[in-house]
């Protein structure tokens, strides 16, 4: 929870008020106090709960967050034929895909994009 460019001269905040506490200035105690603030927000906090159990959480979230959310721990293969094959099409329709990786954006606009024409171009035979 430690933010750097609040520490000045790399000291650890705790120890200075600890052992140098008319170091800390109004202006650092404003700034930590607008991080603890935004720290409680970002994690839905209630305010009685001490800075250890914040510490605590947020460790745990950041644990939890790179595990497996797959929760039947499935095998993703069909998955991943499904999307070679819309790339394959992709390619075969407009020439090389833009970056063809599953959490692209330009490839997600890309096949929006073809499905929107293709759709308009469906509707368009279905109504002559």
């Amino acid at each position: 929870m430690k933010n750097p460019e609040l520490h000045f001269d790399g000291v650890d905040l705790e120890e200075l008020a600890k052992y140098s506490p008319e170091k800390i200035t109004a202006d650092i105690m404003v700034d930590l106090m607008a991080e603890l603030h935004a720290w409680r927000n970002v994690v839905n906090w209630r305010t009685s709960e001490t800075p250890e159990e914040l510490e605590a959480y947020i460790s745990d979230l950041e644990e939890l967050s790179s595990q497996c959310n797959n929760k039947k721990h499935t095998n993703f293969d069909d998955y991943k034929l499904f999307f070679d094959d819309c790339v394959s099409t992709l390619e075969d329709i407009g020439g090389r895909c833009p970056c063809a990786e599953p959490y692209d954006n330009a490839l997600k606009n890309y096949v929006l994009e073809c499905i929107t024409a293709g759709a308009e171009k469906l509707e368009a035979e279905l109504t002559k």
